[in-house]
């Protein structure tokens, strides 16, 4: 799956949403399954995003979907600034994205910058 329909499809999450600020992120496995969690930022904060994103990524595991290919990820704010662009899910998704399955460092991530970089040099181990 190319790049610029799985963004396509994330924006579409985030326009749905009712929330102002958050981040979608299209995981496109191995098996051609899209998947598309949605983190909306609110006064919870760490909690909100650990809950909704950590529901799917249990569910793909439980549907044996764990091979990660793309990810790309989405950011819609409206404080300061109305803004939208690319971004990358934060450092705890990209940790469960990894220990999901092994083969998943070589997942590519979207970049700001419209290139690509591994999971494996996002998130290096320990």
């Amino acid at each position: 799956m190319d790049f610029d329909v799985m963004v396509s499809e994330a924006k579409k999450v985030i326009i749905e949403s009712a929330a102002d600020d958050g981040i979608a992120f299209a995981l496109f496995t191995n098996k051609g399954n899209l998947y598309i969690p949605f983190c909306a930022d609110c006064c919870s904060g760490y909690g909100e995003k650990f809950c909704k994103s950590h529901n799917l990524l249990n569910d793909m595991i439980a549907a044996g979907d764990t091979r990660i290919l793309k990810i790309a990820g989405v950011f819609k704010q409206t404080t300061p600034v109305k803004q939208a662009g690319i971004d990358l899910p934060c450092a705890w998704i990209l940790k469960f994205i990894r220990n999901m399955n092994k083969e998943n460092v070589h997942a590519e991530i979207l970049m700001s910058s419209h290139g690509t970089k591994t999971l494996k040099s996002c998130c290096p181990p320990r």
